[in-house]
């Protein structure tokens, strides 16, 4: 059996060893169980390459499946990001004693990760809005005759897509 194999026999076996969440060795068992998913999936690629050797197979398949690794190591380091953007923006409401996360987070999140703080605080709001106001009994009648409301800054209407710029 390869290593691959085998290293998918402990994950699995570790599963019973698996202490609590509250446990003080529950962090160690989580660094552990990542640890050998990663390798894993490292030695599931290396393994499927070593096959597609014995096998002769043509280039043009090597081509497809070097493709596809990368397409989910994209996909991959998005998630990351987007773990690391979601927890700093959850710390960010914390200290502020919110319980929900606003654009403001968000913000001082992107803000602290430096090497997308240039081009990803131009998308996100300034400020934090203003709670909505919930309509009243008087003012829930048929649309038509109110204001518009404002766009936040770099979007726009979507009937101003579909109009012809000449």
């Amino acid at each position: 059996m390869t290593r691959a194999w085998w290293t998918c026999i402990i994950q699995v076996l570790a599963l019973f060893l698996r202490p609590k969440k509250e446990h003080k060795y529950r962090v160690y068992w989580n660094m552990y169980h990542h640890s050998v998913g990663y390798t894993v999936i490292v030695l599931g690629i290396v393994n499927i390459f070593k096959g597609m050797n014995i096998l002769g197979v043509e280039q043009r398949w090597r081509t497809a499946y070097i493709a596809a690794v990368c397409v989910l190591l994209i996909a991959a380091a998005t998630e990351l990001f987007l773990g690391s953007l979601a927890t700093g923006a959850h710390t960010a409401a914390s200290r502020r004693g919110r319980r929900t996360v606003r654009a403001v987070h968000v913000r001082a999140a992107a803000r602290a990760h430096r090497p997308t703080a240039d081009f990803l605080l131009d998308c996100l709001a300034a400020e934090e809005e203003a709670p909505r106001a919930r309509k009243t009994a008087g003012s829930a009648g048929g649309g038509g005759g109110g204001e518009a409301k404002p766009l936040p800054r770099g979007t726009r209407r979507i009937d101003a897509f579909f109009q012809k710029d000449t």
